[in-house]
């Protein structure tokens, strides 16, 4: 799964799960991980699945802990796929158990899931509280790994607020917890994320190194996706600042993120490929792109913020005409990437 072998990851977690007596409670781990793995590849309907047999099951073996981490998992699927009643259902059923765990390490966990859910929601303030608990239960136990992961959550959640000066000032504890550890995906993950909160700043010289540090990072653990992730936040700060190679940034992280499976990050990608024809005066092509995104499942609030970048002075230089030629001919993702992909082969 690390390195982004989805496939072979699901035969094994199955091949697992045929091992398994089906009162075994590991099932539900391997459910989840199951899960996961759909979610990573893009497939929402099959993560939402197997998130919701992992709940049950956890369920059914009074595994609180377990039921917490499958309903936090499910409220985030059903929030991506529009399924805002579901996700609701959820997230009070997971306040009601947080008073049953006795594990504070379990509890910090559900109030992190918590703070994920309501920052998809919109809803910082409630989003902050969690986490602010969260990473004091984690303090007061000594986990400074999920401390670290944690915090990355709450500085993240303090740049949309536009609180820019606390946001780079709660990532840079969470950096340096992960530095002491040695820990090259943590500190990867942490650069990534100040390299957003310098670009929402609109500085981005600041932007491009922390950026491009972390792909550094990335690159040498090997894992596609988080390449291409990286690659995905680098292309709106070089964009901004007129790199001339660009659009071979660009090829590289489809390339990459269409071979992890990763299909969420391939729309952030062609968020900013659709800048780029903007930006060469392909107004009608860049508004086509706009429009598949927009109609994808997958649409989210990380591809909506990269369109945030740029969307207005499209939405602003198009003229009536223009604007019925892109609704008049809608065009797929496939064809979208067929040509792209090409361009590496």
């Amino acid at each position: 799964e690390i390195t982004d072998e989805h496939e072979t990851a699901q035969v094994l977690l199955n091949d697992g799960l045929a091992t398994l007596k089906p009162d075994d409670v590991r099932r539900v781990q391997v459910q989840i991980l199951l899960g996961t793995s759909h979610e990573r590849m893009g497939n929402l309907l099959e993560a939402e699945q197997a998130f919701l047999e992992a709940f049950n099951m956890a369920q059914k073996a009074g595994e609180t802990p377990l039921q917490l981490l499958a309903l936090a998992q499910l409220s985030l699927i059903e929030i991506r796929l529009g399924k805002f009643g579901n996700a609701e259902q959820f997230m009070q059923k997971s306040t009601h158990l947080i008073g049953q765990v006795q594990s504070s390490s379990e509890t910090a966990r559900a109030h992190n899931h918590l703070g994920l859910i309501y920052m998809y929601r919109g809803e910082s303030f409630m989003a902050i509280e969690h986490y602010q608990h969260s990473i004091s239960l984690y303090q007061e136990i000594g986990e400074e790994w999920a401390t670290a992961m944690t915090l990355n959550n709450l500085g993240m959640e303090y740049a949309r607020l536009h609180d820019y000066e606390r946001s780079l000032s709660v990532l840079q504890d969470g950096f340096l917890i992960r530095e002491r550890a040695g820990d090259k995906w943590g500190m990867a993950s942490s650069l990534n994320n100040t390299g957003l909160v310098a670009t929402w700043k609109r500085d981005y010289e600041r932007a491009h190194e922390y950026l491009s540090r972390s792909l550094d990072l990335y690159r040498d653990i090997g894992a596609k996706r988080d390449i291409a992730n990286a690659i995905a936040n680098l292309s709106v700060v070089e964009l901004h600042r007129g790199t001339s190679e660009v659009s071979n940034l660009l090829d590289e992280g489809v390339r990459l993120a269409d071979e992890a499976g990763a299909t969420p990050i391939v729309l952030e990608l062609l968020a900013s490929y659709a800048w780029y024809y903007y930006q060469q005066g392909q107004k009608i092509m860049a508004g086509r792109m706009v429009q598949t995104l927009k109609e994808h499942p997958v649409f989210n609030i990380e591809v909506q913020e990269k369109l945030d970048e740029w969307l207005p002075l499209l939405e602003r230089d198009l003229t009536d005409v223009e604007i019925t030629e892109i609704q008049r001919q809608s065009i797929s993702l496939d064809a979208l990437l067929q040509p792209l992909l090409q361009n590496r082969q």
